[in-house]
């Protein structure tokens, strides 16, 4: 696959915030932003690279926004850079208030994936296709995350 060029597609996943979803401030549960993000960018991963995708590392996650109950949550994953074996997804949790439907970026995160064979053994990834100034600056953002990633694992951070 090392030879084919993709281009990412964005992902969009919808959910609701349920009061089983909230922490003792009646906020959305930091872990249920964490799993809601990972869901979507999982998608994102899978879909790009066309195998089973797995989590190797998040990276960068931040809090923004708190989320009320009863909003309507979307997430939007889309995968930002490929080296070989690795892709980063970035991830972008938006809470809605139902009445007012104003869209509300409540979390960011970077989420890096490799793409699994059928034996478990990492497969080779297409590569990114980049053919905006868009595209480039998100490419750029990948690059960074990763490589900081990699010193981070190797011990050189």
């Amino acid at each position: 696959m090392s030879k084919v060029s993709k281009r990412a597609s964005c992902i969009s996943t919808y959910s609701t915030v349920f009061p089983e979803d909230l922490n003792h401030n009646q906020q959305l549960f930091a872990g249920q932003y964490v799993e809601r993000m990972e869901k979507a960018a999982f998608f994102a991963a899978t879909k790009f690279c066309q195998a089973n995708a797995v989590a190797a590392s998040i990276e960068a996650l931040d809090f923004l926004e708190s989320v009320p109950c009863g909003a309507i949550v979307r997430v939007a994953a889309r995968v930002i850079f490929a080296s070989r074996r690795s892709m980063v997804v970035r991830a972008e949790l938006f809470s809605e208030d139902r009445l007012s439907q104003r869209e509300i970026l409540s979390a960011r995160g970077y989420f890096i994936f490799v793409g699994l064979d059928e034996q478990g053994k990492s497969v080779l990834l297409p590569e990114l296709l980049v053919d905006s100034q868009s595209d480039n600056e998100d490419f750029q953002v990948g690059r960074r995350v990763y490589q900081r990633c990699k010193r981070r694992r190797s011990g050189r951070l």
